[in-house]
């Protein structure tokens, strides 16, 4: 990979883990209370995302939830690469054209 960006990868992963912990235990509570707001809905709707390599693929494998807690780990380091590589190719496009 050209130019990749480790700092930006970095600070992108954190971020997402710190969104899907809070996006999780919103969720986790909402199966518990069954309180219905935008804020639980878009929760709900973040974790279905973020599980969405490796626990559609490898369903089997994360039943446990230590393997449930990877498979989101390994999840966001996915995700992570993907907008490194959205914001290089942005950036490059942008400076290209002026």
């Amino acid at each position: 990979m050209l130019h990749f960006n480790y700092r930006l990868f970095l600070v992108i992963t954190v971020v997402l883990a710190i969104i899907t912990f809070i996006a999780f235990t919103v969720a986790f509570d909402n199966d518990v209370t069954a309180q219905k707001s935008f804020f639980i809905s878009l929760s709900v709707g973040f974790i279905a995302v973020m599980r969405f390599p490796v626990h559609f693929l490898l369903a089997g494998l994360t039943a446990t939830p230590f393997y449930f807690s990877l498979g989101l780990i390994i999840n966001c380091l996915f995700y992570s690469i993907l907008l490194e590589r959205l914001v290089y190719y942005l950036f490059a496009a942008k400076h290209e054209e002026e």
